[in-house]
């Protein structure tokens, strides 16, 4: 379990260099390795919390995610050729600041960690939680109707598939990530199941990584081999399992 949230999270770091090594100067590039890198952090810190678990290593995973979907619609408004305005992405992030810092300073949002158990832990939230719940579910809504759309008024077949495979990608990791990190925590105070959110990451990985070989996402043209051989050299570099039965369950 532990050496899959360890993969999970390299893999979303490289996927996010990798994109913003072919042009770094696009603010498509750069928006979309950003999101990457925040999904990294979080599975990183979750990654530590398997061997720590304190309750400010799990406040740091929480304080990070708020930015998730926040720069995820950023992202997608750059995959549609357009941009908010600079008071409409104040007003997107103003909240998620707000969420940041209650997050690392208080107990407001995760009151205590009581044991650590083999896929999240058994503890409380505290009497913020729900709206800190609430602005995310909100924001992973609108992305998602974001895309949706984009890919069904698109009049061209590419953009199409570009928007079909990243919104498959974008909606199993949300709907996931947030039923184990947020609804069951929230409605039903488990959570036995938060780090599996880092395991969920891997669907946005394969169909975003699917949509960038088959049908150039962000202009990325590229073979194959290119981006497996990095992947499979990385593995080798950092000294992870490269097969799923090789992995050490705890």
């Amino acid at each position: 379990m532990v050496w899959i949230i360890l993969v999970a999270g390299l893999l979303n770091l490289f996927l996010g260099l990798f994109v913003w090594s072919k042009n770094k100067k696009e603010r498509i590039n750069i928006l979309f390795a950003l999101f990457c890198l925040i999904v990294g952090i979080m599975i990183s810190i979750n990654f530590v919390f398997r061997f720590i678990p304190s309750i400010n290593v799990v406040k740091w995973s929480y304080a990070f995610s708020v930015f998730l979907a926040p720069v995820a619609i950023l992202w997608i408004y750059e995959l549609d050729k357009k941009r908010l305005s600079k008071l409409k992405i104040t007003l997107l992030f103003l909240p998620a600041l707000i969420f940041f810092g209650i997050n690392i300073f208080s107990t407001l949002i995760i009151k205590n960690i009581n044991n650590l158990t083999a896929f999240g832990y058994i503890g409380d939230t505290g009497k913020l939680f729900i709206y800190y719940a609430t602005y995310i579910s909100l924001c992973i809504i609108f992305a998602i109707g974001k895309l949706y759309i984009m890919q069904k008024r698109s009049t061209s077949l590419i953009t199409k598939l570009q928007a079909r495979y990243t919104l498959i990608g974008l909606m199993l990791y949300a709907s996931s990530a947030s039923f184990t990190s947020l609804v069951l925590p929230s409605f039903f105070n488990i959570y036995n199941f938060t780090s599996l959110d880092s395991i969920c990451s891997l669907f946005f990985i394969i169909f975003t990584t699917y949509a960038i070989l088959k049908h150039h996402l962000m202009n990325i043209k590229i073979i194959a081999t290119e981006l497996f051989v990095s992947i499979f050299v990385l593995a080798i570099l950092f000294n992870v399992p490269t097969f799923p039965f090789e992995f050490e369950l705890r």
